[in-house]
């Protein structure tokens, strides 16, 4: 692929290969979980448009968010809990 400016980008046919993802139900959804993403005003949208739009990509009750940032090897703490049972946002 040759590009100049974002908007003049030239496709090189000859190694560029076409697959139509168009009947694949996650391409949808994850291209709506993206354009939700951008709209969110604060990081705790981010989150719960991103919990929200992943589940419906792959089933699960809950998210749980860890970091080990200046942690010890091998320790974590939870910095983030979301679950339809506890507070029905999910």
């Amino acid at each position: 692929m040759t590009s100049g400016h974002p908007d003049n980008v030239t496709i090189d046919r000859s190694i560029a290969t076409a697959v139509d993802f168009s009947g694949h139900k996650g391409v949808g959804l994850m291209i709506d979980l993206v354009e939700n993403m951008s709209r969110a005003h604060d990081p705790q949208d981010v989150l719960r448009v991103f919990a929200e739009g992943f589940r419906r990509v792959r089933s699960f009750n809950a998210y749980l968010s860890l970091s080990t940032r200046g942690l010890a090897a091998g320790e974590y703490k939870i910095t983030r809990f979301l679950s339809e049972f506890a507070d029905g946002n999910l």
